[in-house]
């Protein structure tokens, strides 16, 4: 995991939860509701992180302090 700068980013969180694969009202529920535990990781000094998850579709979410949050998904895990 790197900055918009490129330099890796240590200690960040990294989340990974399966995406709730729902339309219309349901999936609009769904994202209100309190994300799912998952399985966390923290990036190394280097910025790599390690997630083992099962076969599926999930969102990822990285945190770190003095970044902005972000997630990505659906990322498909085969």
């Amino acid at each position: 995991m790197t900055g918009a700068d490129g330099a890796p980013i240590a200690g960040a969180r990294v989340r990974a939860w399966r995406d709730a694969p729902l339309t219309g009202q349901a999936a609009v529920f769904v994202r209100l509701l309190p994300r799912g535990a998952g399985v966390t990781a923290h990036s190394a000094r280097d910025g790599s992180y390690r997630i083992r998850v099962e076969p599926g579709t999930y969102q990822v979410e990285a945190q770190a302090t003095g970044y902005a949050a972000r997630t990505a998904g659906p990322v498909a895990v085969a």
